[in-house]
């Protein structure tokens, strides 16, 4: 068994088989905390050990040295960091296992956006938004600092859409603010034929006649709401929208990586989706956008091993001892 060169601890990571078969490039959520505490799945804690927080993080195959692509969420803290691990899952009864290492000094920055989503990705880097990814309103768009933000007008809805799409099972991501006003709407549809109030689409958004100002619904030529949880506007969040044909047709939603409301099966567009936005007096600061394959049964997260020290390190908190001992 290898190990990674230059990286002082690693745990070993588990991405269990979905009941959907092999899933090739799958994208894993893993919460990954600076601090210390106790391993859930899904969720490691480096112990205070990372070297150039949040730079020395990589991952591996099982041998220990083949890295694997994965991207950083813009929204990591001095405590937190939300990573999407690209690694493709084998079918029942065989599992996904890796290692997760850290604590290597003045290491660079592995996050890579570009490699870990190959359907669609933005995260606006540059000072204006890219018209070879994106059609509609792109006139009422401006981009800073890594934030798009898309404006309307009173005159009438403007349609923002990703030019990519993807057909039958998709899951699109979107990090976003959105204002505490009528109207506005983000999720995942068809852009051509997207009309006023997101038909052809499973999308949320601000509606003051909807529960708690909050409008979840998935259509096709009519809607259905799917859900009544409240978003909290003028503030940072994730949004995750599914669509899937395999077997029943389904939209999802999520909010925070919690699901808004149940599936919904009725009124699902078969149409293939891409990203969409759409507003109306209003305006959406969106942070990173993604589109990527779903399926019904995703992969269960094993909880990460203990850690292991690399085999020529010795660990801080052991120093002192080790001194002593020669």
């Amino acid at each position: 068994m290898g190990w990674l060169a230059g990286y002082a601890y690693r745990s070993a990571i588990t991405i269990n088989h979905s009941g959907d078969g092999a899933l090739t490039d799958w994208k894993s959520y893993w919460k990954i905390y600076s601090g210390a505490g106790a391993n859930a799945a899904g969720v490691l804690y480096l112990g205070g050990l990372a070297l150039n927080w949040p730079n020395d993080i990589q991952f591996t195959d099982s041998d220990g040295t083949t890295t694997k692509y994965y991207y950083r969420e813009e929204d990591y803290t001095a405590s937190l960091a939300n990573i999407q691990l690209r690694a493709s899952v084998p079918a029942h009864p065989d599992d996904w296992t890796g290692y997760i290492y850290w604590g290597k000094a003045a290491d660079t920055d592995h996050s890579d956006i570009a490699n870990t989503f190959t359907t669609f990705y933005d995260n606006f880097p540059g000072v204006a938004i890219d018209t070879a990814k994106w059609a509609g309103k792109t006139d009422h768009c401006t981009v800073a600092s890594g934030v798009m933000t898309f404006t309307a007008d009173s005159a009438d809805w403007h349609l923002l859409y990703a030019k990519t799409l993807t057909a039958n099972n998709v899951r699109g991501r979107i990090l976003c603010t959105l204002q505490n006003a009528d109207y506005s709407l983000i999720g995942i549809g068809n852009g051509v034929n997207t009309a006023a109030g997101g038909t052809h689409a499973v999308t949320t958004g601000h509606h003051s006649g909807k529960t708690n100002h909050s409008w979840w619904q998935t259509a096709d030529t009519s809607s259905t709401d799917m859900a009544t949880t409240a978003i909290g506007f003028d503030a940072a969040h994730k949004f995750d929208f599914v669509r899937l044909l395999t077997g029943t047709d389904t939209a999802r939603t999520f909010y925070d990586d919690t699901q808004a409301g149940a599936d919904c099966t009725t009124h699902v567009d078969v149409n293939s989706f891409n990203i969409i936005a759409q507003t109306l007096s209003s305006h959406i600061h969106f942070t990173s956008v993604w589109v990527d394959i779903a399926t019904y049964n995703p992969p269960v997260l094993g909880t990460p091993g203990a850690k292991e020290d690399a085999p020529s390190y010795i660990p801080k908190e052991s120093y002192y001892s080790h001194i002593l001992a020669h």
